[in-house]
């Protein structure tokens, strides 16, 4: 023990974590901060000076004595690894230690019909990232990945059969760290998007939060009190499995009126084409309805575009009034394909049913906003995943190869806001 009352290591955290969410601090500064005496803080400081986790960035101005010196976290020395597995796509990201993509690729692939492809083209990307990273002279520590699927923490390392049959069996978070030599962690899509906006977006700075990724699937990530919510068996937020209509269309999970069956991408473009005939004037009758081409016709004032969007928005509505009237949150942030492209044709319904379906003071205290990072919230959040446990652990920031699945982390929570 020091004689501040904690190990060396935790107060070698606590210093770390203060100066890179200060920003620029000085040594004195920190000393009040953390409330650790200057000498135990004047030791940490050059141990982490030694090992270029912090630079000195500038000495301030003297007012009386010796001028202070500045620190700040050495964000242009390391890199983090960020990859979105979506239903069709993949995502890589290389972020520094501010949020900031360094390098993004993005490539259409049937991710859930073909693992062994995916992980090939995972692969090939990765390779590419750091290779960049190693341009930029910065040190790749770790590799976040996130998956369309719920988890088991018991075993990380396989997806749901149910949700991803052709998963079944494959290793991903073994793979991925066996390719790339690197620490790997893992989590579901919804769940990094919500570390995302609640690091870097329309999250920050309300302790409790829910962020809806409305895409090919739908699902929730929970922030309650500052930390990732995840329940007892890790699938907390499966709100595209919650029943809106018991009488609705089968879902891929097998149950009946899933907002996801209602909601989905696929659920509209299937939607929209119960409701075109050969004689319909809708632009939709002429080109692949996907949600794309559906936000952009209901914007050109089509009818049917419209009328599937606002039925959307109510039933998104009726989901996030549940959520509302139970966990009560500050913010809801809305991500994922669907809401970035729609935005107010499907919020203005959305927040009409809200309306009607909250009690009066749940209603008034939760605000809903549209995902700041937009489509880049996954793959950020992928790889916050990385950078969240370094900083519980400064070790890691060594990028050191490490055997272990990673995947219930401590806390989202950022002790003075980041």
């Amino acid at each position: 023990m020091s004689q501040d009352g904690g190990t060396r290591e935790d107060n070698r955290t606590k210093v770390l974590r203060t100066i890179w969410e200060a920003g620029e601090v000085s040594r004195a500064s920190l000393s009040r901060k953390i409330g650790l005496a200057p000498s135990t803080v004047g030791s940490i400081v050059q141990d982490l000076l030694d090992q270029g986790l912090i630079v000195i960035s500038h000495v301030a101005r003297s007012k009386g004595g010796r001028p202070p010196v500045v620190l700040r976290f050495a964000t242009d020395r390391f890199a983090f690894l960020g990859v979105d597995l979506g239903a069709s796509h993949v995502r890589i990201a290389l972020m520094d230690a501010a949020g900031k993509l360094l390098r993004s690729d993005r490539m259409a692939y049937p991710v859930e019909e073909d693992p062994h492809g995916t992980l090939d083209l995972v692969d090939r990307l990765l390779s590419a990232s750091m290779a960049s990273a190693f341009k930029m002279d910065r040190i790749v520590v770790g590799v976040g990945l996130s998956v369309p699927s719920p988890l088991d923490p018991k075993n990380p390392d396989e997806l749901s059969a149910r949700i991803l049959p052709a998963w079944e069996g494959v290793p991903v978070l073994s793979r991925v760290r066996g390719f790339s030599g690197l620490p790997v962690w893992i989590d579901n899509d919804a769940n990094v998007g919500a570390l995302a906006e609640y690091w870097w977006g329309a999250g920050q700075r309300s302790g409790d939060m829910a962020y809806i990724k409305v895409a090919t699937g739908v699902g929730a990530g929970l922030v309650i009190d500052g930390r990732l919510f995840r329940g007892s068996a890790g699938i907390a937020g499966e709100i595209g499995h919650t029943a809106i209509d018991p009488r609705g269309p089968k879902c891929r999970c097998g149950l009946n009126g899933c907002l996801e069956a209602m909601i989905g991408s696929g659920s509209l473009t299937r939607e929209v084409r119960a409701r075109l005939d050969d004689d319909s004037p809708s632009v939709l009758a002429r080109v692949e309805p996907t949600p794309a081409a559906i936000a952009m016709a209901a914007r050109a004032d089509d009818a049917v575009a419209r009328e599937v969007l606002a039925e959307a928005g109510a039933y998104l509505g009726t989901a996030v009034a549940n959520l509302v009237n139970l966990l009560n949150p500050a913010r809801v942030v809305l991500g994922g394909s669907l809401p970035v492209l729609a935005d107010d044709l499907l919020l203005r319904p959305m927040e009409k049913t809200l309306a009607q379906r909250t009690l009066g003071r749940s209603f008034a205290a939760t605000e809903v906003v549209v995902s700041e990072l937009k489509e880049a919230a996954v793959v950020t959040g992928a790889a916050t995943q990385v950078l969240e446990a370094c900083l519980a652990d400064p070790s890691l920031f060594a990028g050191r190869p490490d055997s272990r699945p990673h995947f219930n982390h401590p806390a989202v929570a950022l002790p003075g806001g980041a």
